[in-house]
């Protein structure tokens, strides 16, 4: 994992044996025990985020006297879902695909929503597969890349 934590932000998300809960810039890694199983869609904007960006605008919001990052507490589309990502709120205030992503995404009635990453793509939950399938639909017209997902048991 040192070595990993060496070569790349996010090597370590490949070398360990099942999902995870990473921190840092990807190089603290650790099991997540308790994933729920999730059905839902990834829709990818045509607007890409560079990670340099991304960290950039992290950054700056971070040190704006009275603004923090948000997690999944700020966040009420994400019910009891114990996962966030800090990146969300500053990207979605400079990416403004990215935020009509989430918005359609909670139009639509997703739940969670997530930003994948630094972005673009964005995860928006579904409670079964026929729903996700519907979301598919839905969101075609407006997104170029959609496609149905569901966690690995």
């Amino acid at each position: 994992m040192s070595l990993g934590a060496m070569l790349g932000s996010d090597v370590n998300l490949f070398l360990a044996e099942g999902p995870v809960r990473m921190r840092g810039r990807g190089e603290r890694v650790e099991l997540a025990t308790a994933v729920p199983h999730l059905v839902g869609v990834v829709v990818r904007p045509t607007e890409g985020v560079s990670t340099a960006a991304a960290y950039a605008a992290l950054d700056a919001r971070e040190r704006t006297p009275g603004r923090r990052t948000a997690n999944w507490i700020d966040n009420p589309n994400q019910g009891d879902f114990p996962f966030g990502n800090d990146f969300e709120v500053a990207v979605r205030a400079t990416h403004s695909q990215v935020d009509a992503a989430f918005a359609r995404l909670e139009s639509l009635g997703a739940s969670p929503i997530l930003l994948c990453g630094s972005g673009s793509c964005v995860f928006g939950g579904a409670p079964n597969s026929e729903t996700a399938v519907r979301l598919v639909a839905a969101l075609a017209p407006h997104f170029p890349w959609i496609k149905k997902v569901e966690t690995l048991p």
